[in-house]
């Protein structure tokens, strides 16, 4: 494994000063580079349901489902240290995590096949097991970070995912104020060698969000206090993926499909 980065779904506007959470992390330039990416749709792989480019639903009875954009707003993104408890608490200022960015930030999610490129660290070597992140949403009565980023985004005030489309044809525009904790694992874990380079890709799967066993959901149904809200909720929360992806083809470099 000679070059290698770490890709999270979705365009994070880096800002200046990205540093390790550990207290013993590299300085920038000495140590392994790790790099977060993005995508929704693993590039080649046949999806559950057909897409294009933007992402397109459709289910059995006919209900066609396209995605337009989709924003998320993420905190506090972290890198777990294998078999260290330390960084359990997201957030926390300790050695048994490497932090990538604190938030919060908005991800403008790639649709359709393709892996982005977002943010790059450089931290101390070691394994690697588990991603984690925030959902969040941001508040204007919030501390500092959240009044900034209102101030940057007043229509996600009180969002912390906006979806547009069409749902048959009528346009639509779904918001949800979910907040959830992430940990993602990392499957075999990531090996980071000292003054090396790993690529590890953070799948969205945003085609499985609205959806009910083979049916496609009416956005509509699926807003604040809608009859459909928390099976959308769920399927969220259930829909993220990490691996190793060094060749950023969307794909496990360690699995079978490699």
């Amino acid at each position: 494994m000679n070059d290698a980065s770490i890709r999270l779904l979705g365009a994070i506007s880096l800002a200046a000063g990205l540093a390790a959470c550990s207290d013993g992390a590299s300085a920038p330039g000495s140590g392994a580079q790790i790099s977060f990416n993005v995508a929704t749709h693993a590039a080649g792989a046949a999806p559950s349901r057909p897409l294009a480019s933007p992402d397109t639903i459709v289910d059995a009875g006919g209900n066609v489902l396209v995605l337009t954009k989709v924003e998320l707003v993420l905190k506090e993104i972290e890198l777990k240290r294998q078999n260290d408890d330390a960084c359990d608490s997201l957030g926390g200022e300790n050695d048994g995590c490497e932090e990538f960015e604190t938030g919060p930030f908005l991800l403008d999610l790639p649709l359709g096949v393709g892996v982005s490129h977002q943010v790059t660290i450089t931290a101390d070597s070691g394994t690697f097991d588990e991603i984690e992140f925030k959902i969040h949403t941001p508040e204007d009565d919030g501390d500092a970070a959240d009044q900034a980023f209102v101030a940057a985004h007043p229509d996600l005030q009180n969002v912390s995912i906006r979806v547009t489309g069409t749902f048959n044809g009528v346009d639509f525009v779904f918001i949800t104020d979910l907040n959830a904790d992430e940990e993602v694992t990392i499957s075999p874990p990531l090996v980071v060698a000292a003054n090396g380079n790993v690529d590890v890709t953070l799948m969205v799967n945003v085609a499985g969000w609205f959806l009910n066993s083979a049916a496609v959901i009416d956005p509509s149904l699926a807003l604040k206090g809608g009859p459909l809200e928390g099976v959308v909720k769920n399927n969220i929360e259930a829909s993220f993926d990490a691996f190793h992806d060094d060749n950023h083809d969307g794909h496990d470099d360690d699995g079978s499909d490699d």
